[in-house]
């Protein structure tokens, strides 16, 4: 699970790098995290659609959400690998 504020930003890498190489890599490794292993990724962005970046993603507007809708998140995943077990 992956709590954003928006895209990546680092100003160190950034003076060195193109200006997208933080969201070119980013969205690289989701990629790749979400197509070629076992693991499932979820992102919530606070105040921003980051459904750019992942294939399941949530957009909360506020952070008093971000609790509740980790755990619902939570139980939904572990409800539906129970069913397979």
């Amino acid at each position: 699970m992956v709590i954003s504020d928006g895209a990546p930003v680092d100003d160190s890498t950034l003076s060195v790098n193109s200006g997208d190489f933080l969201e070119k890599h980013l969205k690289k490794m989701v990629k790749f995290i979400e197509n070629k292993t076992e693991i499932e990724v979820l992102a919530i962005g606070i105040g921003h659609d980051v459904s750019r970046y992942y294939d399941k993603a949530i957009k909360i507007t506020d952070v008093n959400e971000l609790g509740d809708v980790m755990i619902s998140q939570l139980s939904s995943l572990f409800e539906t690998k129970k069913k397979f077990h």
